[in-house]
């Protein structure tokens, strides 16, 4: 299984269709993992989203045990 992650230039945080604050996206990594070790995760960011929000996801995926990550860019038309 894999869960789909979105940032958006302006920081938002999507966890599928689902609005999340980062905060709570690691509470959810750490319990999806917990309930599936071999959860994988789709991380997609807009291009023009700062590096850092982009670590700052990879950051609470790690912690939450986490390591099969598949990172994309997208640019809105």
């Amino acid at each position: 299984a894999r869960l789909t992650i979105t940032l958006e230039a302006d920081g938002r945080i999507f966890l599928g269709d689902e609005a999340i604050e980062l905060p709570a996206l690691g509470k959810v990594l750490r319990e999806a993992h917990a309930e599936n070790p071999d959860l994988g995760l789709n991380l997609r960011a807009n291009r023009e989203t700062p590096y850092r929000e982009v670590r700052a996801v990879l950051k609470r995926s790690s912690e939450a045990g986490i390591s099969d990550v598949i990172y994309a860019t997208h640019q809105l038309d």
